[in-house]
């Protein structure tokens, strides 16, 4: 389990790191640990997943959904049935 407050703070410390644009271009897997953060979301009800997904996306905008994106993609593995329901999300939807 991970918390909203533990992502964006490890979302700040990447941009602080190695900068906003370092995160659009090269992806967030490239500036931080998105497989451990997926990993994390995995363990979760999809309704408190999808709840912390959209909470990243709306506290940190263009940012939170650039990591968000690459988590919902390493997510794509987990079960079918607790994906879907993420997917249900129309803001989370939108990354996959």
């Amino acid at each position: 389990m991970i918390t909203t407050a533990e992502i964006v703070g490890l979302l700040d410390e990447a941009i602080k790191s190695f900068g906003e644009y370092q995160l659009h271009d090269k992806g967030a897997s490239e500036v931080m640990d998105v497989d451990q953060i997926a990993d994390k979301i995995k363990d979760m009800t999809a309704e408190s997943a999808t709840q912390v997904l959209e909470e990243v996306c709306d506290q940190k905008g263009e940012n939170g959904e650039a990591l968000v994106s690459e988590i919902i993609s390493n997510l794509d593995d987990a079960e079918s049935e607790w994906f879907d329901k993420i997917l249900e999300s129309e803001k989370l939807s939108q990354f996959y």
